[in-house]
């Protein structure tokens, strides 16, 4: 007998869509019955041996569970993608911003998050809903420079600015919905059905742990087939008559033939390609070696099947070497936990001057070559930029970008973490060793940063690693061959070191093959204002600056480059207002040293106080400024009162009124401090400094 479930969708498209799927894997096991929130509501549902939810959108899922029997059997709906629709988005221009446009926001919102889960993270996904009301109308106004839009299977929605549409079709119920279904029906058997297997193999991620479906299921011998069909690495069961009564559908695919092509018959008869005879008899485990099949690279790995004490035949285990490299490379990058992949490119470096641009297109060809790389500059100017985007103009690109800062660890720190170690090979070496970042960095870039604070005893190690390609773990004595472009910065003049005796030269010349000088930031002030505009959108920050300050960034030695530039954008974006004048810069930004090393306070404006003060009543601002002034100096207390009584007699008579707008305007320029109290109001030092300043040139 048929066992009933019941689908629960928000609307009836839905249900058409995923009736294709379900009917297919489930046929002559289960009756389905649709039902959606947009024909039929769930009120009036049958009693079902199982409850599929798919409306679990935050709005209907509470009443979607209401209006289940309790006691009932559920499955939670999860969709995915199928690999056709990823391969799709792959082919978007990396770091484009696009729309993704879904049935409602939260949907578009759940797409792009299902996308990121599984690995497509460099792409700007903007998510929109319908545009049925006036503020979903306004909000989509705002993209409509954006001339690209992905869906899943909602092309009505699209906004008539887009241009392209990718359409991805319908999500798909992941593996874990259907196993969750299999297993509460107690219908395990579908398992090993053609159509559930095709709909699985289609999948672009698989979410069911394989300890967690075997631990399910019941039956051994289903069991087993399940976990030969969800490994990725082919199986070949071989008995002591050298008969095949295993081959697993990654065995099939390896190899390029069906199951029951092979099974029954001998290896010399089914796969005479394969150098199988060998362990005939033998008790061998583990024994691998390389060989080659239809042109492409395997690896065989053999494990002996013994029962007490018997041999009984054994397994065969084959891999496509090139898939066994890049799920290492991939497995030590999760091990690492630090996503190593280059940020910035070209476009990223900001300049207009001459001296960068060649810069820039020498670096752009050099990125080409697999030949090491090393990178002069001062510090703050750029050069770990530079790294990223040479990586991300190689070959490399899509390959690991590690960094390490030679400076940042002491020397057996820095050993370890650039050739990995065995377990136990010294104090603190954690449980299973752990690989190098040259290990990890294979087939990538490894960027060396601050070379030359590199000890003399690792310059030998690092210059055996470059000669022989090859990395060899602290405490081990197996080989790991390598392949890993080379890019080292430092902030020194290495060849003056070598001369020095404290950089060896052979490694010098070995990471010198292709230099790279970045110029310091006093040698292309005409880059200046623009870079800075850049770091404010960065922040974001939206103040201004006024002419005379970029006068001053025109001028200024910047002796920390574009660190020390980015520093003071930072910091005037505290200030909280929207023209920079030269009073807001960092007191340390205004003092220099001179020729005997002395800090001496820059003068950049004789009318600096002009900015500050009203114009057309300046000598009344400076007035009441200068009263303050001498109050301090008098160890006296004055307010408005006094204020305006003393003006009578000058040039500026002052109203109480007045006097009082005046000392709230400079309280707010941090000149006055105001006091309640006998205290009263009193001069800042700022103020000081700013009469001062009037005496000693003689103004006012």
């Amino acid at each position: 007998m048929k066992k009933k479930v019941a689908v629960m969708c928000v609307s009836k498209k839905s249900n058409e869509f995923y009736a294709k799927h379900l009917e297919n894997i489930f046929t002559n096991k289960i009756e389905f019955f649709y039902y959606s929130l947009d024909e039929n509501g769930f009120e009036n549902m049958i009693k079902a041996d199982l409850y599929l939810v798919c409306s679990t959108s935050s709005n209907v899922f509470d009443y979607s569970m209401s209006c289940i029997p309790s006691d009932s059997n559920v499955v939670i709906s999860s969709i995915t993608f199928n690999k056709e629709s990823i391969e799709k988005v792959k082919k978007i221009r990396e770091g484009a911003t696009i729309l993704m446009v879904n049935l409602s926001k939260n949907m578009a919102i759940e797409a792009v998050s299902t996308l990121n889960r599984i690995g497509i993270n460099d792409i700007n996904f903007i998510p929109l809903g319908p545009t049925d009301n006036s503020e979903s109308i306004k909000e989509a106004e705002e993209y409509k420079n954006i001339k690209i839009a992905v869906t899943c299977g909602e092309s009505r929605y699209i906004p008539d600015f887009v241009e392209e549409v990718i359409d991805l079709g319908g999500r798909v119920f992941t593996e874990r919905v259907l196993v969750e279904m299999i297993l509460k029906l107690d219908i395990s058997s579908i398992m090993k059905t053609k159509p559930f297997k095709s709909y699985i193999q289609q999948l672009a991620e698989r979410d069911y742990g394989i300890d967690e479906l075997t631990r399910k299921v019941s039956n051994i011998e289903l069991k087993f087939d399940l976990v030969l069909d969800s490994i990725d690495i082919g199986v070949i069961g071989i008995d002591v008559n050298n008969r095949i009564f295993e081959f697993n559908t990654a065995a099939e695919n390896i190899l390029h033939l069906k199951k029951e092509d092979v099974l029954d018959k001998t290896t010399d008869e089914s796969l005479p390609f394969m150098p199988l005879n060998i362990y005939r008899d033998n008790l061998l485990t583990n024994d691998v070696r390389l060989i080659t099949i239809k042109g492409v690279l395997v690896s065989l790995r053999t494990t002996s099947i013994v029962q007490n004490e018997n041999f009984k035949g054994y397994f065969a285990i084959i891999e496509r070497f090139k898939d066994e490299e890049d799920k290492q490379r991939k497995l030590r990058l999760q091990l690492l936990n630090r996503g190593h992949k280059a940020k910035y490119t070209f476009d990223d470096i900001k300049g207009n001057c001459p001296i960068l641009k060649k810069v820039k297109e020498v670096a752009a060809k050099m990125s080409k070559s697999n030949a090491s790389i090393l990178i002069y500059g001062e510090s703050g100017t750029g050069k770990e930029l530079f790294a990223h985007a040479i990586h991300n103009e190689s070959h490399r690109k899509d390959m690991p970008f590690v960094a390490i800062n030679c400076a940042a660890l002491p020397e057996n720190l820095l050993e370890s973490e650039l050739f990995g170690y065995e377990e136990g090979s010294f104090t603190g070496a954690k449980k299973g060793g752990k690989a190098g970042l040259f290990e990890y960095a294979h087939t990538g870039t490894l960027f060396l940063d601050e070379i030359e604070n590199m000890s003399q005893s690792l310059q030998v190690k690092l210059l055996r690693v470059l000669q022989e390609k090859e990395v060899i773990r602290i405490g081990s004595e197996k080989i790991t061959s390598i392949d890993v472009k080379i890019i080292a910065a430092s902030n020194e003049k290495i060849k003056d070191m070598v001369n020095k005796g404290t950089f060896r030269k052979d490694l010098y010349y070995r990471i010198n093959a292709l230099p790279i000088n970045i110029p310091p930031l006093r040698e292309r002030k005409g880059d200046v204002l623009l870079i800075a505009d850049g770091i404010k959108k960065s922040i974001p920050a939206e103040f201004e600056l006024s002419d005379e300050v970029k006068e001053i960034f025109m001028t200024y030695e910047w002796e920390g480059n574009i660190r020390e530039l980015r520093n003071v954008i930072e910091y005037l974006a505290y200030v909280d207002k929207s023209v920079i004048n030269i009073e807001d810069l960092p007191p340390t930004f205004l003092d220099e040293k001179d020729s005997d090393g002395k800090f001496y306070h820059r003068e950049y404006n004789n009318k600096f106080w002009m900015d500050i003060f009203p114009r057309e009543k300046v000598e009344k601002y400076v007035y009441v400024l200068k009263m303050f002034y001498k109050a301090k100096k008098e160890k006296v207390s004055i307010g408005r009162k006094n204020i305006s009584d003393a003006s009578q007699n000058t040039d500026y008579p002052l109203s109480e009124q007045e006097a009082r707008t005046i000392i709230s305007y400079l309280a707010k320029n941090q000149l006055v401090l105001i006091s309640r109290g006998r205290k009263g109001s009193e001069i800042t030092s700022k103020g000081i400094e700013m009469v001062d300043k009037m005496v000693e040139m003689g103004k006012y």
